[in-house]
């Protein structure tokens, strides 16, 4: 805990169970997968058919946006695993936090907060989003900011230098996707399936995109339930 994070929540904290129905509001836009993964979806699948002259440049983008954001889920959840443990605002009994009506404490309370991989996946998102259009990407980033971010930090979820830290990294991961050796490794075989079995890509295209829009959240639970299974057969 330092002053940055403090001062923040604490400007932010002030207006904790004021009013109710506010606090139901920001809990729901916590938890609400289609108005965070959904509107980011959204903007990827408008990209992929926006433009036929510049067709197949901005759909090489948009995979490796989707391949951008599948990383970043991925190493946000590891580091959150690997990195020492860090109480969320709403649990540090060092910080007098006032919990929003209808928070569920409970449900966070094993999460390590640092980094956020709400953080790095959507910053991922954003990023790659810029690459392929300005003005979207720098909407998805107001949007980000305001709708998904701030809601997090009122809620007492994170520190603001967890959302910090989660955004560099997933920049980072973005910026790395736009290598051409890396893009040409992904698109290439991408390319082939989709001129030879658009079915299958297309299937496939969707399937992915509907787990990073729920934050692989199935895959998460999944991968809980078979790890606890193997753990107790052992």
């Amino acid at each position: 805990m330092n002053g940055f994070d403090t001062s923040i929540l604490e400007a932010l904290n002030q207006f904790a169970r004021d009013w109710r129905r506010f606090d139901e509001g920001v809990v729901l836009l916590t938890n609400l997968e289609l108005a965070k993964g959904g509107v980011m979806m959204m903007a990827l699948w408008w990209a992929w058919f926006r433009d036929a002259r510049t067709e197949r440049d901005t759909r090489g983008q948009v995979i490796m946006a989707i391949v951008a954001a599948v990383v970043a889920i991925g190493i946000g959840r590891g580091l959150a695993h690997v990195l020492p443990f860090r109480e969320r605002p709403f649990n540090d009994e060092g910080f007098d936090f006032t919990v929003p009506y209808s928070t569920d404490v409970e449900f966070y309370s094993t999460w390590s907060s640092f980094p956020s991989d709400h953080a790095v996946l959507f910053a991922a998102l954003v990023v790659s989003l810029f690459f392929i259009s300005r003005p979207v990407g720098i909407a998805a980033a107001a949007y980000t900011v305001v709708f998904i971010f701030l809601p997090r930090l009122y809620v007492g979820l994170h520190w603001p230098t967890d959302i910090i830290a989660g955004a560099v990294l997933g920049a980072a991961i973005a910026w790395v996707a736009t290598l051409p050796r890396l893009r040409e490794l992904c698109c290439v075989p991408a390319f082939w399936v989709l001129d030879r079995y658009p079915g299958l890509f297309y299937a496939g295209a969707f399937l992915v995109t509907y787990q990073i829009a729920e934050l692989f959240g199935d895959v998460r639970q999944s991968g809980s339930f078979i790890a606890h299974t193997l753990a107790r057969l052992v």
